[in-house]
C-alpha cells in the first residue's frame, strides 16, 4: 500500500511539473519572446515566432546582413522597450495588448530629409551635379547617429499583437500596426511618401 502511494505521488508530481509545458508556450510568452528577439537583434530566433512568409523571409535575411540600412534597423529595436499585458484568447486566434516604447523615427527623418532637401537646392543653383550614391549613404548615416543621439525623443504606442495557432504553436501575425510600433513610426512615414520602401519586414 506504501509502495502505491508513493508511486501514484510521483506520477502526480511529475505530471505538474510537465503540465504549464504541455501545451507550448501561452501567447503572452511567445509575443514577450518575440520582442525580445527583435529587441536583441536576433533575426533568426525571432522569425521562428513569426507567422508571415514575407516577414519571416525578411528577417532571415537580415541574419546575414552587414550593411549601414541594417544597422540603423537594428539600432531602432535595440533602444526599444515594451511591455505585454491583457491577453484575448478564442480558438485558433489571439490577441496581447502591449505598450511598445522606442525613438520616434519620424521626427528624426523629417529632419534629416529637410536637411537633404536645403543641400540639393544649393548645389542645384551651384550647378553641381548630385553624386545620388554619396547622398543615400549621408542620409544613412544621419539616421544612425539620430537614433543613436542621447536626446533623441521617444514615442510610445498601444498595440493588440495578433497571434495565430499554426500546427499547435503560437505565431506572431506581423501587421502594419506592430512594424509602425517597432519601429516608431517609420511605416507610416512609407505609407505616406509613395513607393518609398521604409518597411524592413516587407509588406
Amino acid at each position: 500500500m506504501k509502495k502505491t502511494f508513493i508511486f501514484m505521488t510521483t506520477i502526480i508530481i511529475a505530471f505538474s511539473l510537465t503540465a504549464c509545458n504541455l501545451f507550448g508556450p501561452s501567447p503572452d510568452e511567445v509575443a514577450t519572446d518575440f520582442l525580445t528577439s527583435v529587441q536583441k537583434g536576433d533575426w533568426e530566433k525571432a522569425s521562428k515566432y513569426v507567422n508571415n512568409k514575407d516577414s519571416k523571409k525578411t528577417l532571415k535575411e537580415l541574419t546575414s546582413s552587414k550593411d549601414e540600412e541594417t544597422k540603423f534597423i537594428q539600432d531602432i529595436f535595440k533602444k526599444m522597450s515594451f511591455t505585454v499585458g491583457k491577453v484575448n484568447e478564442a480558438d485558433k486566434k489571439a490577441t496581447v495588448e502591449s505598450t511598445i516604447k522606442t525613438v520616434d523615427t519620424k521626427i528624426i527623418l523629417g529632419t534629416i530629409i529637410q536637411e537633404a532637401m536645403q543641400e540639393a537646392l544649393t548645389q542645384a543653383f551651384s550647378g553641381e551635379e548630385t553624386d545620388d550614391a554619396a547622398v543615400e549613404k549621408e542620409m544613412t548615416n544621419k539616421l544612425i547617429a539620430g537614433v543613436n543621439e542621447p536626446s533623441a525623443k521617444k514615442v510610445t504606442n498601444k498595440v493588440k499583437i495578433n497571434l495565430v495557432k499554426v500546427n499547435g504553436d503560437w505565431k506572431v501575425d506581423v501587421d502594419q500596426e506592430l512594424l509602425n510600433a517597432l519601429t516608431g513610426g517609420l511605416t507610416s512615414i512609407g505609407e505616406e511618401m509613395e513607393g518609398n520602401k521604409l518597411n524592413p519586414f516587407g509588406k
